[in-house]
């Protein structure tokens, strides 16, 4: 499975990539308000917005060499930045519930925009998940493949004790 896995790949489409208009508007309605950020929350914010963007680096110098990623690759990169995203959204869904840290209008792009990534995540983890049966349907199938060649290699041996 791990050897049919290795050469199994996945064009990866760009669809974790938010609109940098509305990333950009949701920051600065994120900044704007006067009630001060709790420094542990800001600490964690920031943490996963730099693992975030060195794994989406780290990913682009990999398409950049290769034009595919191998499953497990992408499978591991995922499931990182789903990570931390969870983590992002957390802690900005914690600041959006504190009264007067967020204009309305940024509230609701957050949403909006929290929403969509909701909705992208879960279609990559069906990608995924269909890729895994996948996988496990090939493997099955050159293990059952595999047992054929060897009861007729040892086929023979059998003919000639009985």
């Amino acid at each position: 499975m791990q050897l049919i896995a290795q050469e199994e790949t996945i064009v990866y489409s760009n669809t974790l990539i938010p609109n940098e208009d509305a990333e950009r508007l949701i920051e600065k309605a994120f900044r704007a308000s006067e009630v001060p950020w709790d420094e542990e929350r800001s600490v964690r914010v920031e943490k996963a917005r730099n693992a975030i963007a060195g794994m989406a680096d780290y990913i682009n110098d990999r398409l950049n060499f290769d034009s595919a990623l191998p499953y497990y690759n992408y499978k591991n990169w995922f499931e990182f930045t789903a990570y931390q995203y969870m983590k992002l959204q957390v802690e900005l869904d914690a600041r959006i519930a504190i009264e007067g840290a967020i204009s309305e209008e940024g509230a609701a792009l957050y949403k909006y925009a929290r929403r969509d990534i909701l909705t992208l995540l879960d279609m990559e983890r069906t990608k995924i998940s269909a890729t895994e049966k996948s996988i496990e349907d090939k493997a099955t199938a050159a293990t059952i493949e595999d047992m054929k060649m060897i009861y007729k290699t040892i086929k023979p041996l059998v003919d000639m004790v009985l």
